[in-house]
């Protein structure tokens, strides 16, 4: 009985833990979107201003899911912004060259706000330390839309030193070619490492986090961008 209490209990967290990435992926494509009035993107009904509330995302969910089960509504909650990532970016690589300063700017405030919401105390430390160590980088990148948890680690760990770590962005948009053409995918990479960029730095000033150039030409829709982030030593 306590066994099948505990499975049932991790099951739930996964659900909010995965609701959680979906709505704060889906909050910075509602913000991006505001920019334009001709992509037509329909919004959810999620409260952006809840979405760091558990109890809030699972009266969401007992709402959402009458008719579906909870994966069921998560699935198709993950193809809606799959969806709206390729009608914003199909418009944007065809109209937003001239506001490419300002989707950067909602890029670096959003992922500034996901750190502050999420690691509240740690943010509010006066010149941020709060990622001193490897692990406790990691720790922190799992805690974004960007890691593809809790159904897959999108960060493949290349290399990994006391002060240094060189990954592989798994569901970097590269690797979406199904759904986003090379502009596209390139569009929406760019704006996705400001997130990750911003989101670190909260933490962590002193941080570096770079994309390393594909030198050897392999096509990156076969591993996805090639990420380094250095801690001061």
């Amino acid at each position: 009985m306590c066994a099948d209490l505990w499975h049932t209990l991790d099951i739930n967290l996964k659900h909010l833990f995965w609701l959680q990435n979906l709505a704060e992926l889906d909050l910075l494509l509602q913000e991006l979107t505001e920019l334009y009035e001709k992509t037509d993107i329909p919004k959810t009904t999620l409260d952006f201003n809840m979405i760091y509330s558990f109890d809030y995302l699972s009266q969401h969910l007992k709402k959402a899911c009458q008719t579906q089960t909870t994966e069921e509504y998560l699935i198709n909650f993950e193809n809606h912004l799959i969806k709206h990532q390729k009608k914003l970016a199909s418009y944007l690589t065809q109209n937003g060259n001239l506001m490419y300063s300002k989707l950067q700017e909602i890029a670096l405030q959003n992922g500034k706000s996901c750190a502050q919401k999420r690691w509240p105390h740690q943010c509010s430390e006066q010149n941020s330390k709060s990622l001193k160590t490897t692990e406790s980088l990691l720790s922190a990148l799992a805690h974004t839309p960007w890691s593809g948890l809790p159904i897959k680690n999108a960060f493949f760990i290349k290399r990994l030193h006391t002060t240094e770590i060189q990954f592989q962005w798994l569901i970097c948009p590269h690797t979406q070619q199904q759904y986003f053409s090379t502009k596209e995918a390139d569009l929406l990479c760019t704006l996705y490492l400001a997130c990750m960029q911003s989101y670190l730095t909260q933490l962590n000033n002193e941080i570096c986090f770079s994309k390393i150039e594909n030198k050897i030409k392999v096509p990156l829709s076969n591993q996805g961008c090639l990420l380094l982030c250095t801690l001061p030593q």
